[in-house]
């Protein structure tokens, strides 16, 4: 009895011991379980495009030269409705995401390419970050662990090469055209409200011209929108603006 009462106890701690260093190396945490997410880009073949009876083809819209020498290639269709986010490399052409993603948004030294993987109405996007040295494609700011599950990214723009800027807005209905200004730094993975409009009114998109910072809101009065606006900052005072939200 003694003997049997004795292995049953082994047996317990032994799943315990399992059952703990399963728990350690499970985690909810966004920032550690990008790494587990990354994914080498790399060139698949692809059909023959003359071949394809699709009436709305994909279209090269915009092209950016990068670092290493390869070009990103933005593509959609004539309709809006469908986007694809490409790069030529020497060895052929690498798809980065063809889930509808965002004009995509590239960094000052052109190393780095953040972009929404889906920009459909009423739909939740992750913002993702194509490292160009590394050819790497991972998420870096997630649906309901980095912002609210009712609230998507809607616009990105880099304020350097380390930090990037996105506009969180609320995902659905029509009177929303944008909301608050996040900063995001790639490299301490820091993700920091940076400002946020008084009553009713929306940050509705950015633009940033070297050391210049223009931000556009939107007003909105008794649900009606009013007007539109802008106000200029350096990079400095919008550095300064989301430490103070530490």
């Amino acid at each position: 009895m003694s003997k049997n009462f004795a292995k049953v106890m082994v047996l317990i701690i032994i799943m315990t011991i399992i059952t703990g260093c399963t728990r350690v190396t499970v985690s909810t945490n966004v920032k550690q379980t990008t790494v587990e997410e990354k994914e080498t880009v790399k060139p698949k073949k692809k059909e023959d495009e003359s071949k394809n009876d699709d009436e709305y083809p994909l279209k090269i819209k915009n092209k950016y030269e990068l670092a290493d020498g390869s070009t990103l290639l933005y593509k959609s269709d004539e309709l809006g409705g469908k986007s694809e986010i490409s790069v030529q490399l020497s060895e052929g052409e690498a798809v980065i995401c063809d889930k509808k993603p965002s004009v995509p948004a590239v960094s000052p030294y052109r190393k780095k390419v953040a972009y929404i993987d889906m920009v459909l109405w009423e739909t939740i996007g992750d913002v993702y970050l194509y490292d160009v040295i590394q050819r790497t494609n991972k998420v870096i700011i997630k649906k309901e662990i980095d912002f609210d599950h009712e609230y998507t990214p809607s616009k990105l723009a880099w304020l350097d090469d380390n930090n990037l800027l996105v506009i969180i807005k609320y995902a659905y209905g029509t009177r929303t055209v944008g909301g608050d200004l996040y900063l995001h730094n790639v490299n301490d993975e820091e993700f920091l409200l940076t400002i946020k409009p008084e009553g009713y009114d929306q940050i509705s998109d950015i633009i940033v011209e070297g050391d210049k910072v223009t931000i556009e809101y939107t007003k909105f009065q008794n649900g009606s929108q009013l007007s539109s606006y802008t106000e200029v900052y350096n990079r400095d005072e919008i550095l300064d603006m989301s430490n103070n939200n530490r």
